[in-house]
């Protein structure tokens, strides 16, 4: 783990004033996390055509019941997973055993637990235009997962003083998505402190899923084109209906600022690629 102080530059690099490593290693509290996190399923009920159900803690997913869905989900995710985290031994007690399930559910969201269990919603399917687009949620989610964003979030908390209750949701993240972990906002004394440290999660979330996205093969402009996709679908003010959907509008103007931050890593970044691709 590095920790590091520094101004980005014009051409997208990074000057460091100060930089501080740190052995990585797995703290006792986050291998108690990850076990409470460990899924169990529930077998789907023929005779009333329930779906399979996934369930951790108290969050409950409905399993899409198509092979052919779950195992494309699982291989695109193993795709994305970097190098360095593919190629731990087994016996590691870093290694993250990454599983991707495809659930039931109309948000556009990719959610992502400490130990390596990304949820994939169905919307993505029904929204997003490409794969590329696709493998863009799933390395953001990835990311989320190798650096540790949830617990970092949860020591943030507990050094802070917030109280937090378990089984709950931290909410919806723009750039993460729904932080879905066993760690609820109560209280936030130092909310302004706190939204800015999320904010760079966020925004690390971006860059590192952009990299990975990248290493895979995938054209990187796609990323900015999924928030586009969802707003192309999901319009403030339906054709057919009169009502103007505040919330809807609200979204929106989030997923626009998203798009606008992610063109502008390319630009500064990646502008040899995009500009070639």
């Amino acid at each position: 783990m590095a920790h590091y102080e520094c101004v980005r530059q014009e051409d997208g690099s990074i000057l460091a004033s100060k930089v501080e490593f740190e052995h990585a290693e797995m703290e006792p509290g986050e291998a108690k996390l990850w076990e409470r996190l460990i899924p169990k399923f529930k077998d789907a009920d023929t005779l009333s055509s329930k779906p399979a159900e996934l369930h951790i803690l108290r969050s409950r997913y409905k399993i899409v019941p198509i092979k052919e869905a779950q195992d494309y989900i699982q291989k695109l995710g193993e795709s994305l997973v970097p190098a360095h985290e593919r190629d731990r031994q087994p016996k590691d007690p870093l290694k993250i055993s990454f599983r991707f399930y495809l659930v039931e559910d109309k948000s556009l969201e990719v959610l992502a637990y400490p130990n390596g269990i990304i949820i994939v919603k169905s919307e993505l399917f029904d929204t997003l235009e490409n794969e590329a687009q696709l493998a863009f949620f799933q390395s953001n989610a990835i990311a989320q997962v190798v650096e540790r964003d949830i617990w970092r979030i949860s020591q943030y908390q507990k050094d802070a003083r917030i109280l937090t209750s378990a089984g709950a949701t931290i909410g919806w993240v723009p750039g993460i998505g729904a932080l879905d972990a066993p760690f609820a906002i109560a209280s936030i004394a130092t909310g302004e402190m706190f939204n800015r440290y999320v904010d760079s999660l966020a925004d690390q979330a971006n860059r590192v899923g952009l990299e990975w996205m990248l290493a895979a093969g995938y054209d990187l402009r796609e990323a900015p084109r999924a928030y586009k996709a969802y707003v192309l679908k999901n319009p403030d003010q339906p054709e057919y209906s009169p009502t103007y959907d505040s919330y809807q509008a609200d979204k929106n103007k989030q997923f626009a600022a998203l798009r606008s931050n992610l063109m502008a890593k390319l630009r500064t970044t990646y502008f040899q690629t995009t500009t070639t691709a």
